[in-house]
This record gives structure tokens, sequence and C-alpha cells, in this order.
């Protein structure tokens, strides 16, 4: 009875590290599987919308168009007039809003559309 007894914490600690290994080893794989899906062949086009007394436009329409393959891409502004079209081939674009309720400042500065955005990676 004894000689068991004495194995016991043995066995528990190889058990333990051999638990730990394995839990070590997921992480690890999950770490690198993350690390691999993160690609950068992707850009983004970011702004926001104002009016013309500098106010944000909300749920304004935002299309960017690809110059080469004239694919559009949709999104609307959010409370304080900014948008983000993410995830962009790299390409020549140009954007604008869309509809009557969008004739305030576009990107900073022109009226309307813009052209000759450039999306590099």
């Amino acid at each position: 009875m004894c000689l068991r007894s004495e194995r016991f914490p043995v066995a528990v600690h190889r058990v333990f590290r051999v638990v730990v290994f394995r839990v070590f080893l997921l992480q690890l794989i999950f770490a690198a599987g993350v690390a691999w899906g993160q690609d950068a062949s992707t850009g983004a086009l970011r702004g926001v919308v104002l009016d013309t007394q500098g106010a944000a436009i909300t749920n304004a329409d935002i299309v960017a168009i690809r110059a080469e393959t004239g694919i559009r891409y949709h999104t609307a502004t959010d409370s304080a007039g900014r948008f983000a079209v993410d995830l962009l081939p790299p390409g020549q674009y140009s954007a604008g809003g869309g509809g009557s309720h969008v004739s305030g400042d576009f990107a900073g500065g022109s009226r309307g559309d813009r052209s000759g955005n450039a999306v590099d990676v």
C-alpha cells in the first residue's frame, strides 16, 4: 500500500506535464494560424463626410469604384460622418457620395466625387 501512495504523486506529475505540453502545442498551432492568416494584399479608403457648416452627414451612401474593373464597393457613414471601405485590392479608385442627401464636402476638401485615390499595399 505504501508503494502506491508514493507512485501516485509521480503519476499525477507526469499527467500534468503531458497536459501542459499539449495545451502549449495547441496554443502554438493556433497562434501560427492567426499569424499566417494576416494578409497584407489589401488596403482601405477612409474619410469623413461633412456639410458646408462642418457638421457630419450621417448614413450617407459612399461608393468606391475601382478604375481598372469598374467594381463598386459600398459603405455608409457613421454618426460622426466617418466611413471606411476596407479590404480593397491595390489599384486606382474614385469615390463619392450617392444620392441627393450628400451635397457637402467629401474627404476633406472637394465636393461630391473624388478620383485618383490610390490603394497601395
